[in-house]
């Protein structure tokens, strides 16, 4: 398993989320570690997102060991979405 690099939204201009005020990143000062690591981050959370999805969508299975109904896509969607922003 890969580490985790230690950036944070703080100390790293990339990880901060984009607003319609600020809709992109200060660039003036970003050193090649920060895209670096901040890139390596964003891959790994994106990755982490992926496979929770998939679970999701792979069902779980009631008492009897039976499928339950897959869960709508469109609002799994969403959960990751809001998920990773918080």
């Amino acid at each position: 398993m890969p580490e985790i690099p230690e950036d944070t939204p703080e100390t790293n201009p990339l990880l901060r989320p984009f607003s319609s005020a600020d809709p992109l990143p200060q660039l003036e000062g970003v050193t090649e570690r920060q895209c670096y690591f901040g890139l390596g981050k964003a891959l790994l959370e994106f990755e982490s997102a992926v496979c929770r999805m998939e679970e999701k969508c792979k069902g779980e299975k009631d008492g009897a060991g039976q499928k339950k109904k897959s869960p709508n896509l469109v609002d799994l969607t969403v959960h990751v979405r809001v998920t990773q922003r918080e």
